[in-house]
């Protein structure tokens, strides 16, 4: 790997640092069960505190998502051409299942503000109904079966387990059923009324169909911030696939950041973000050995899955012990 500074070789570290810091600070934070009991109050009685922590989290993911994709979806409407952020040339994998992801995705994007601005309003019942399943089937049918699952299965596996595209076909199928589970479930709740969970499902919806478009975005930030350093001959060819990284971490920490301030920190959130976090975790391992060698590559990667776990055992045992003290309360 041709060495660029920091942008290339210190940018994945540098990451890593600032994650074990917040880990660290997380770990303090629930040994304290004073200060975090009230994360971890009832949570069958939260609704109003859910929703109005889901609205604001939810519209701020998407309009950081509306701008990781509107820069290509312009160039869609204006040249007719499919555009490659990572390459910053036309797509040469144009098809069918990449026109049905695009086309419903869009209208996902543009639906999704509308089912956050009415949800829990009795006067907009109808319209979040009839709204929330054409989501749904944007969702399913765009992002999880044609974008996720279709178009990788033809173009990422086509060369086998050995091919340049295999891991990251691995990465986009795990992501589709991110979209296809947490849409399906959302649906079931909604149905049987309990729509604590339903809310929790939908809200990793957007945890999974806007990862592509926070990859985009941190994409043309970096582009921004140094456009020629993630050429391919300068990166081993791995381009902006650094932007997955603070991509992973930013998805982790608003999950995370809006579930606590929604009182709904649960194992529906929790799973969901591990699998994420465990994405960035093999993603700097993938960055650091190309430019570091396995030793460091493997350090980083065990420090980081050891805090990571650190926290999930302390968050568990904070959430049991203010759970009894709740109940010997009452």
């Amino acid at each position: 790997m041709t060495n660029t500074g920091f942008f290339v070789r210190e940018f994945p570290l540098v990451l890593a640092v600032i994650t074990w810091i917040c880990l660290v600070l997380a770990i303090w934070f629930f040994l304290d069960h004073k200060k975090s009991s009230w994360i971890f109050s009832d949570q069958s009685g939260n609704n109003l505190r859910q929703t109005v922590a889901y609205k604001r989290g939810g519209l701020l993911l998407l309009l950081m998502s509306a701008a990781g994709f509107t820069p290509s979806l312009y160039i869609i409407l204006t040249t007719g051409v499919v555009w490659s952020v990572n390459q910053q040339k036309p797509h040469i994998d144009v098809d069918g299942p990449l026109w049905v992801h695009i086309v419903l995705t869009s209208i996902f994007l543009c639906l999704i503000g509308i089912q956050l601005l009415t949800g829990d309003k009795k006067s907009r019942l109808k319209t979040h109904r009839i709204n929330g399943r054409i989501v749904a089937f944007t969702a399913l049918v765009g992002t999880a079966l044609a974008g996720g699952w279709v178009w990788t299965f033809i173009h990422d596996f086509s060369e086998g387990v050995n091919g340049p595209f295999f891991q990251a076909g691995i990465y986009t199928w795990i992501m589709g059923f991110g979209v296809a589970i947490n849409t399906i479930l959302a649906v079931v709740y909604a149905r049987r009324k309990n729509f604590l969970l339903h809310k929790d499902h939908a809200l990793m919806i957007l945890f999974w169909t806007f990862d592509p478009a926070i990859h985009r975005l941190w994409m043309w930030l970096m582009r921004v911030a140094c456009w020629d350093c993630w050429e391919p001959q300068y990166t081993a060819g791995l381009g902006t696939v650094f932007a997955k990284l603070p991509a992973n971490l930013f998805l982790v920490a608003w999950a995370l950041i809006m579930c606590a301030y929604a009182g709904r920190l649960n194992k529906i959130i929790v799973a969901n973000v591990a699998v994420q976090y465990l994405f960035w975790v093999r993603g700097t391992y993938r960055v650091v050995v190309v430019s570091m060698g396995t030793v460091y590559a493997a350090s980083i990667a065990g420090i980081s899955l050891a805090l990571g776990l650190a926290l999930l055992i302390t968050g568990q045992h904070a959430s049991k012990k203010i759970a009894s003290r709740f109940a010997s309360e009452d």
